[in-house]
């Protein structure tokens, strides 16, 4: 709970197991009145970035709470937004968008039966972000900082849309007034929200906007040209890459006034291409487990024959994906989770099998509903 660090602030540093710690980047001012300075004097920014991520995960961060008080399938990062007084500010931002969505081949298990589902396998989110909206007991608001001139010195960009947040807003714009049918703190912990939330209610979470992204002008007279710090607290990775492109290439743009090459002229001089050599193998389904349907992808090293065909955990046929002859290289189909007679698979573990050219290769796969 000694995160995270702010610009200034006249909290004394504490006793944290060893040595003291300053809870600060600006001054202190001790017992004799005499003023300390913190900032980079004492801490890189380099600390910045190790605050930042030590606020990242649900299970460490504000007081060392137990996963279970506050569970990453809820205020796991589904979204980020863009701050309206940002926006107001900066005018109209066409090249960024507003919204950014977690990416969906990364991020693929949200739906259960077309529904958005707190239930539902939930496997991105290790280390999802958000920072400090002062739920610990901070002397000093985090946020609110101010210039000599009395301009901010925390200018929030992105703001966070949770898991929970997003799900119930779905589940809201179908009409489910009853959402949620279960009591949300004993599905995402009991400090995700602000006091005991029954089945029903339309409760956000504590996250619901918090800050994960902003602009900060504290050193601003220290770097080139007077250019602010950018800090992300998001893995821009994980977010749609076309969407975290554009707002990537604004940033260095206008906040940084960097050329951005967008476009490559074609090589004047260039290499034959020569067609990849592939090993052949059966790769994992993706995604797995799955409902309804999963991804099949294999590689094959010289044309042949192909049976792809699955298998259920009796050794049965169930159904046969591919049975005909094939060329070198990247291949994939998709399996719906029926069988050759046309009825729905039940639920339960199953075998693919590719076979060619003398190769049998074999993985397993999970089917849910």
């Amino acid at each position: 709970w000694t995160y995270p660090l702010i610009y200034k602030s006249l909290e004394a540093p504490i006793w944290w197991g060893g040595p003291l710690l300053a809870l600060s980047f600006g001054e202190f001012e001790n017992l004799n009145f005499y003023m300390s300075v913190l900032g980079v004097e004492s801490y890189s920014f380099k600390t910045l970035g190790v605050s930042v991520m030590d606020m990242a995960s649900p299970a460490r961060i504000y007081e060392c709470y137990y996963q279970g008080d506050r569970k990453r399938q809820c205020v796991g990062t589904k979204a980020v937004f863009l701050d309206e007084e940002f926006v107001f500010n900066h005018g109209s931002i066409n090249a960024v968008s507003d919204t950014i969505m977690t990416w969906d081949v990364i991020d693929w298990a949200d739906y259960q039966n077309n529904i958005p589902s707190i239930n539902q396998v939930y496997s991105f989110g290790q280390s999802d972000e958000f920072y400090n909206r002062n739920i610990t007991d901070r002397e000093t608001n985090w946020a609110i900082q101010t210039m000599p001139d009395g301009s901010p010195v925390i200018e929030p960009m992105w703001l966070m849309m949770t898991r929970y947040d997003w799900i119930l807003q779905k589940q809201i714009d179908a009409g489910n007034t009853a959402y949620p049918e279960f009591a949300p703190c004993d599905s995402c912990g009991y400090k995700a929200f602000e006091a005991n939330t029954p089945p029903g209610s339309h409760n956000r979470t504590l996250l619901d906007s918090a800050m994960l992204g902003f602009i900060t002008h504290a050193a601003t007279e220290t770097k080139p040209g007077g250019r602010p710090d950018v800090v992300w607290g998001f893995d821009p990775t994980k977010l749609e890459p076309i969407a975290m492109r554009q707002s990537i290439h604004w940033v260095l743009n206008e906040l940084f006034n960097l050329d951005i090459v967008t476009s490559i002229s074609p090589d004047p001089d260039p290499i034959p291409d020569v067609p990849p050599v592939f090993a052949t193998k059966l790769w994992p389904c993706h995604p797995n487990p799955f409902n309804p349907q999963t991804t099949l992808s294999y590689d094959l090293h010289e044309p042949g024959m192909v049976n792809l065909s699955i298998f259920d955990a009796k050794g049965r046929l169930v159904a046969v994906i591919v049975d005909q002859p094939q060329g070198a290289g990247q291949h994939q189909e998709v399996w719906n989770g029926y069988n050759d007679n046309g009825a729905a698979a039940p639920s339960g573990v199953y075998y693919l099998k590719l076979v060619s050219n003398n190769v049998e290769q074999t993985q397993n796969m999970l089917l849910l509903k």
